[in-house]
């Protein structure tokens, strides 16, 4: 069963695939700073879902994008208010049961996600 503080963090930051993805491949270090097209090449994904996930998680507040010459570049420093249910995210991921319902959460949250975020800006608009 997942934590009541991850799926509260996959309701309001982690709602799709991708960005679980993006977020364990920062978490983890595997990457520690990237412009998007670099992001995109480790996630085997389009410069343009890539860049949206990028943004998204920048407005929720797990990474920062930093200016360089060309493209800015994207870092994980998540608020701190983050640091804990991030680092229970990632003892789920790593669990294989609990991997299982993390997926399951994440691709259920994805089906509403694009509809979440319209009313989301419908409501900030008004």
């Amino acid at each position: 069963m997942l934590s009541p503080s991850v799926h509260m963090l996959l309701e309001r930051a982690i709602d799709t695939p991708l960005k679980l993805h993006c977020v364990m491949l920062f978490a983890q270090r595997t990457l520690t700073r990237g412009t998007v097209s670099q992001v995109a090449s480790r996630l085997y994904r389009d410069s343009w879902s890539t860049q949206q996930t990028l943004d998204e998680l920048m407005e929720a507040g797990i990474l920062q994008a930093v200016a360089s010459d060309g493209e800015p570049l994207y870092e994980y420093r998540p608020r701190l208010y983050y640091n804990d249910v991030l680092g229970l995210l990632i003892e789920t991921y790593n669990d294989p049961v609990q991997r299982g319902e993390l997926h399951t959460a994440i691709t259920e949250l994805a089906r509403y996600a694009p509809y979440r975020a319209d009313f989301s800006r419908m409501i900030a608009i008004n």
